[in-house]
């Protein structure tokens, strides 16, 4: 509703001008209401193209640098001196041996393992160990060709201070159709110089991974019982005791006679 207008009588002037005003307070008037736009549709899940395909995970294997470690007392524990001329580390009572380099074995990837082949009812073989004051942990792996169970030692030179390794639980390892078992054992007495691991068996056998520790002041293996050793086991060790370090040197025929008024060198 506008307010009324007065305009004097005979005025045209006045009137254009109240009517001007009238048209003007007209278009003043709000715009009739138009409907809503609609709203925007909701957005929807699109599937993200495929990303590039990852390479398959790989996982990392430790191998060890050295055949052994460090701090392994067994004096030759991948076999080098097996059938040398000059061992003292490692002897075969009644048999034969042969070093093998499977794939695998308990001593590691493309480690050393030591075949025994007996010439007898039983053989025994002897492998070398740094002695000391003690105490020791001492291991080895052994396979038999016919699954039974060979006797394990350690023993001292002259054979007296004995102690027998036992089977460990849960140990087993089977490598290229073989089975190995755990002999181990804990010697708290001290044996001093050198001293000997003995496996004496009546059937082919083979043995990977002897290991001699210097124990520290507790160990979860088991203390060895003192033993005595009989049998192949030792004539073994007697034997090996009993050998010299250096055999006599092979001395061939004289091919010549010295001249008897020449002194001759030593050994003609």
């Amino acid at each position: 509703m506008h307010p009324p207008i007065f305009v004097r009588r005979g005025s045209a002037s006045s009137l254009l001008f109240a009517l001007s005003v009238t048209l003007t307070a007209c278009g003043d008037d709000a715009p009739a209401p138009t409907s809503p736009l609609p709203p925007d549709p909701a957005p929807t899940a699109t599937t993200p193209p495929p990303g590039p395909s990852l390479p398959a995970a790989r996982s990392l294997v430790t191998a060890r640098a050295m055949a052994t470690r460090p701090e392994n007392l067994v004096l030759d524990p991948t076999f080098g001196a097996a059938n040398g001329m000059y061992a003292a580390t490692l002897y075969a009572s009644e048999a034969t041996m042969t070093v093998r380099t499977p794939p695998t074995s308990p001593a590691g990837p493309s480690q050393s393992v030591l075949d025994v082949a007996p010439s007898a009812a039983r053989a025994a073989l002897v492998v070398v160990a740094q002695g000391g004051f003690g105490p020791f942990d001492a291991s080895v792996f052994v396979a038999t060709d016919d699954g039974s169970t060979p006797s394990v030692y350690v023993a001292s030179p002259d054979g007296r201070d004995a102690y027998e390794l036992a089977p460990a639980a849960g140990k087993d390892q089977t490598h290229g159709g073989r089975t190995y078992r755990l002999y181990a054992a804990r010697i708290t007495e001290p044996l001093y110089g050198k001293f000997y691991l003995v496996v004496e068996s009546g059937s082919a056998f083979s043995i990977a991974a002897p290991d001699v520790m210097a124990g520290g002041a507790a160990s979860p293996r088991p203390a060895a019982a003192r033993a005595e050793l009989r049998g192949a086991a030792a004539r073994a060790v007697h034997a090996f005791a009993s050998r010299p370090v250096v055999p006599d040197p092979h001395r061939g025929a004289r091919m010549f006679r010295p001249d008897p008024g020449r002194i001759a060198p030593p050994g003609l």
